[in-house]
């Protein structure tokens, strides 16, 4: 998140970070489309979100009233541009669409992907970005220290491997 310090006036960027997620990716036999025999998707726990300031995190979980709403989940619905034939080691721009479940909205999402593919392990990194008014969230404030820009920027980094 974009954050201002008043006292300050300069702009910094925070980040917080878990590592509190579970799911899993299911793809066809050839490797290139997801499976319609199984969901694929990711949840988050947003209730260990931390960055390197307690107060901060805080507010955060305040804001995505976690104790009411302790998970965010992604539905994978599609998968666009991903190309098996691209040799192994090069990066590959793909896209991840399907539903975020955040703060009890649900809302289609297009998640824009670099991936690498090595063997049979698939490494990416997923980058969304989401207004917190789209999902009925008031973006954290800190008794007007520091005001919060309403655009947050999510990333994943997910891992596969060839069951």
């Amino acid at each position: 998140m974009d954050e201002e310090l008043a006292s300050v006036g300069l702009p910094s960027t925070t980040k917080g970070a878990t590592s509190e997620i579970t799911g899993a990716f299911y793809l066809a036999a050839d490797g290139a489309s997801l499976s319609p025999d199984a969901e694929s998707s990711f949840t988050v726990d947003p209730r260990s979100l931390t960055s390197d300031e307690q107060r901060r995190d805080q507010r955060v979980q305040e804001a995505l009233d976690t104790s009411t709403y302790p998970t965010a989940t992604f539905t994978v619905t599609s998968v666009i541009g991903y190309d098996p034939s691209i040799p192994e080691g090069e990066q590959q721009d793909l896209q991840l669409i399907g539903v975020l479940d955040l703060h009890g909205v649900k809302q289609e999402v297009t998640w824009e992907v670099e991936a690498y593919r090595e063997g049979n392990v698939i490494s990416a990194l997923a980058t969304l970005k989401i207004s917190f008014a789209d999902f009925g969230i008031t973006a954290p404030t800190f008794a007007g220290l520091v005001s919060i820009d309403d655009e947050a920027t999510l990333q994943v980094q997910l891992i596969a491997e060839l069951a």
